[in-house]
């Protein structure tokens, strides 16, 4: 008999942390060593995925629709926990219900920006966000982060968790590594009015750090007049507002373009069609975009904070995200020097090809086999 696992998947379709899900899980449907995975979520999301992905049947799904990090959820826990008898429950973020928990726990904890950029939240969300976390990793039986950064970031508020915390990074979905080339380049020509441009991938907020990669443009647009900067991100009309007000604020707003949200295959396409990835992002508990570029042959300039060095490795070089000049000597070696963009293209491919999510689904599976066999 394999393991039975139950699987908080409200955020099946949240930004990372849904890659994440689908990633690991999809995993999982295919593994003789698990027996079953029930799915907790909504149906509307859930269900045309098994469809896709669950060709042994083993997958089962309860409706919980209410959000993250939400009292409904919690008023909605104590019904929920009745379907769950046996087995291993998996929690990929820290919003582990308050009432009592059937089975043991696993969590993941992506990254604790709430406390490494106070800034960016108000004090009671850090409040709310402390109790949340220190609850979630006393009840855990294993606790999972996705880089060395966040687990030292997790280590310097919580140290008693440390010999039940492991490291398992993300990996490179696969594919971005084998894309289609006739889908690339039908997608690749909706990009030609844009070309040449520079690319961002993130979120509108503030500690992505999106104003650098506009000051860089600024700054490099009398040697580069025609480049431009286009910036992937999910929907935020205010986010993207701001942006905009800060691109006119440095006279490159005719220069920059807010896309978004895009598919994996429209994701692939501007990474494919840029002249190099600015990743200038303050903090980030992994941080999938350079990874993503790099596996599609596209050079990244890298902020040198938090995880990135550790994923980019040597691939890309890491720069201070509070210094634009700072970038500018790199981009403009990119854009003008023969070979090159070669050269940092095929250390990013390699590099890129470290990163596995069929071995981050298998390892985490072991996390899980090793909580439901310890005795609490």
């Amino acid at each position: 008999m394999g393991l039975k696992i139950h699987v908080d998947a409200r955020l099946l379709r949240g930004g990372g942390i849904g890659r994440y899900i689908r990633e690991i899980t999809g995993g999982w449907l295919e593994n003789s060593q698990v027996e079953s995975v029930h799915f907790l979520g909504r149906p509307a999301e859930l269900e045309p995925w098994l469809a896709e992905v669950d060709s042994r049947g083993i997958s089962r799904l309860t409706p919980w629709s209410d959000g993250p990090y939400s009292p409904g959820a919690q008023l909605r826990w104590p019904g929920l926990r009745a379907g769950i008898r046996q087995g291993v429950l998996f929690f990929p973020h820290f919003d582990v219900p308050l009432g009592r928990l059937p089975v043991p726990v696993v969590v993941t904890i992506h990254d604790l920006i709430h406390f490494q950029m106070p800034g960016a939240f108000p004090a009671w969300k850090r409040r709310l966000g402390g109790m949340l976390l220190n609850r979630a990793v006393a009840r855990a039986r294993r606790v999972i982060t996705i880089s060395q950064s966040t687990r030292s970031d997790l280590l310097a508020r919580i140290p008693e968790v440390e010999d039940r915390l492991r490291v398992i990074p993300n990996g490179v979905t696969r594919s971005f590594l084998e894309p289609d080339p006739e889908r690339l380049r039908k997608k690749g020509l909706l990009l030609d009015r844009y070309r040449p441009y520079l690319l961002a991938v993130g979120a509108l907020k503030a500690h992505k750090n999106l104003p650098l990669a506009l000051e860089v443009l600024a700054r490099i647009r009398g040697h580069h007049p025609e480049l431009r900067l286009l910036v992937a991100a999910p929907h935020d009309p205010e986010g993207k507002r701001v942006l905009l007000r800060q691109a006119r604020e440095r006279r490159v707003a005719d220069r920059v373009e807010v896309l978004g949200p895009l598919d994996d295959g429209d994701l692939q396409a501007l990474y494919s069609g840029a002249e190099v990835l600015l990743f200038p992002s303050f903090y980030e508990g992994f941080g999938l975009p350079p990874l993503e570029a790099m596996a599609l042959g596209t050079p990244v300039l890298a902020s040198d904070r938090s995880s990135v060095p550790e994923v980019v490795g040597d691939a890309a070089p890491c720069l201070d995200p509070t210094d634009p000049e700072a970038w500018v000597a790199p981009l403009r070696d990119l854009l003008e020097t023969e070979g090159r963009r070669a050269e940092w293209s095929a250390r990013g491919r390699a590099r890129a090809r470290e990163f596995s999510w069929e071995r981050a689904a298998q390892e985490t599976l072991g996390v899980l086999q090793e909580a439901a066999e310890v005795n609490p």
